[in-house]
């Protein structure tokens, strides 16, 4: 048995909607309700096991109260962060739970994307490239 591939931008557009939807302090039972969906759709949009359409995309965001754009604001780095779990699971198998390293990565992701002064942002990825160099 083949196992089922997940793109890595609908896994970062559905981590990017849970972390908008917990920033609301919302419950995926309101959130669904909100746009006619069982909150089990919303768990699915945002494990990425299932891909958002652009309508649904547009009524997310409006009750989300964010520019459609907001899904896809630093994917490169959530593309590499889904690349490298993706990789993990297949080491690994499909057993595999979120460790402590990857709970702190996500949190680290979620935190740099919030920082809205882009100088900023960019010398601490600098700061953290000169610290991982080995």
């Amino acid at each position: 048995m083949s196992e089922k591939k997940y793109h890595p931008v609908d896994i970062c557009v559905g981590q990017q909607l849970r972390k908008r939807r917990l920033k609301l302090a919302m419950s995926q039972e309101e959130l669904a309700k909100n746009v006619r969906l069982t909150f089990q759709q919303i768990q699915k949009y945002e494990k990425g096991y299932n891909r958002i359409s652009s309508s649904m995309l547009y009524d997310l965001a409006k009750v989300l109260k964010v520019p459609i754009t907001y899904f896809f604001e630093d994917i490169e780095i959530g593309l590499e962060y889904t690349q490298r779990q993706n990789e993990a699971r297949i080491m690994v198998g499909d057993q595999i739970k979120m460790t402590n390293n990857e709970r702190e990565l996500n949190e680290l992701i979620t935190s740099y994307q919030s920082i809205a002064d882009e100088k900023l942002k960019s010398q601490l990825l600098m700061l953290m490239k000169a610290f991982s160099k080995k």
